[in-house]
């Protein structure tokens, strides 16, 4: 008998003892699921801000190198040549034309000594109404011809009794480029603009 009882009480130990630690076990994979699922949030809010960062971080370089750009661009229109040459302050009563900016363009480019244009063209807006801008394009055959006639008259023209301003046109490719070759001044000055603001 208490022999008997004795073994009943141990057995019945054992079987406390073995279901004791499933149950903590269960408790364990549980926890550790709970866990898991926190590091998991942790590492994804951690992805977001990092993209968030980097996003933020684009956005700034980007607006950098849109500046360098812009300034590099005005730089070029004052001091680089191209074979494009922008005449602005044109006056929308059309007291100057197309007709009187080539016959002027023709005898300052004779005075200076320089290539004859292959043309000159009004400028418009592309879309909408198809507004006049207010410019013109006089197109050289090349860059030393262009440069040859903006220097003999300053920079300067006068039309039907119209002060005109000039600035040499640099396509975004070339600013581009010489944004990214650090500004070097011997380059990035041709390549000219065939085909813009026409």
């Amino acid at each position: 008998g208490p022999r008997h009882a004795s073994r009943d009480r141990r057995s019945r130990s054992r079987d406390r003892d073995r279901r004791r630690p499933r149950e903590e076990r269960g408790r364990g994979r549980s926890g550790s699921r709970d866990e898991e699922r926190k590091r998991w949030r942790e590492r994804a809010a951690r992805r977001d801000d990092d993209r968030r960062q980097d996003g933020e971080r684009d956005k700034v370089k980007e607006a950098r190198l849109r500046a360098e750009r812009e300034a590099r661009r005005i730089e070029m229109e004052e001091t680089e040549p191209s074979e494009i040459v922008v005449v602005r302050g044109i006056p929308e009563d059309g007291m100057v034309t197309e007709q009187s900016l080539e016959t002027k363009a023709w005898e300052v480019a004779v005075q200076a000594g320089a290539s004859m244009p292959n043309g000159v063209r009004f400028e418009y807006d592309t879309v909408g109404l198809h507004k006049f801008l207010g410019t013109a394009t006089i197109e050289f055959p090349h860059r030393d011809a262009a440069q040859l006639f903006k220097d003999h008259c300053a920079g300067a023209l006068e039309v039907e009794g119209t002060p005109l301003t000039m600035k040499y046109r640099h396509t975004a490719e070339a600013v581009a480029a010489s944004v990214g070759a650090g500004g070097d001044r011997g380059g990035g000055g041709g390549g000219g603009g065939r085909g813009v603001g026409r």
